[in-house]
């Protein structure tokens, strides 16, 4: 087997189209032809196209995935789920072009690897990301410490992770109380509705509905009945 051609890709000056017997076999990155010392009628070995294919895919890969990242903080768990959907498309794209001596890399050899070279680069931390989720929702939807475990969770966090960024002061000061939270999401909260209750029945409606909109929110029964009561004392006195 011989290398026919090596080209530059249109779109991304980057990559490197590689043709193998005047067929395309795969797109590496521009630094790995120096790497793997590639050249127009090269002679290779079966060995050498499976580099090619694999450093081929990992670049492919790790690019995606910093697009991926682009958008926002991701935790490890939703980086793997990207390449679980990513990953099948491209095996199966990869089959059908390789030839049929080449042994591909792995989904999960190609996953660790990116995996291990974003951690390298900052780009993947878990206790970065949870910090700034419980910043994002401590400004812009207080939740509570049970909420915010669930929603952690729900991103695949560790429940060391959890409890350490829990504990941790926010910014320069302290984190904000259950109570101070609860507050800010009830004010959001009754900044939307007409407290034109007078008689009993309907302040008591009131208030058990402003109880179970923070119970939602992730807050212990005691701190929401605290602040809604506070809250409401307001409210009613102002009227």
């Amino acid at each position: 087997m011989k290398i026919t051609r090596l080209e530059y890709q249109k779109k991304d000056p980057n990559r490197v189209n590689v043709y193998v017997d005047d067929k395309f076999l795969a797109g590496i990155d521009a630094n790995d032809v120096i790497k793997l010392d590639l050249y127009a009628n090269k002679e290779i070995t079966p060995d050498e196209l499976n580099k090619i294919i694999a450093d081929s895919e990992f670049g492919k890969l790790f690019n995606a995935t910093l697009n991926f990242l682009s958008f926002r903080p991701r935790s490890e768990w939703e980086v793997r789920q990207f390449f679980l959907r990513k990953q099948k498309h491209k095996d199966h794209r990869a089959r059908t072009k390789a030839p049929s001596d080449i042994t591909l890399t792995t989904s999960e050899n190609q996953m660790d690897a990116v995996l291990a070279k974003l951690r390298q680069i900052g780009q993947i931390d878990d206790a970065a990301f949870a910090r700034w989720f419980v910043d994002q929702r401590r400004t812009f939807k207080p939740l509570g410490k049970r909420a915010l475990k669930y929603e952690l969770r729900k991103k695949g966090l560790d429940q060391k992770v959890i409890a350490g960024i829990l504990a941790e002061p926010a910014g320069e000061d302290t984190a904000p109380s259950e109570a101070d939270l609860a507050t800010r999401a009830l004010t959001k909260k009754l900044s939307r509705l007409k407290m034109t209750a007078t008689d009993a029945k309907s302040r008591f409606e009131t208030k058990t509905k402003l109880i179970q909109f923070l119970l939602t929110r992730g807050f212990d029964y005691d701190v929401a009945k605290e602040v809604v009561e506070k809250a409401l004392k307001m409210e009613y006195t102002q009227d």
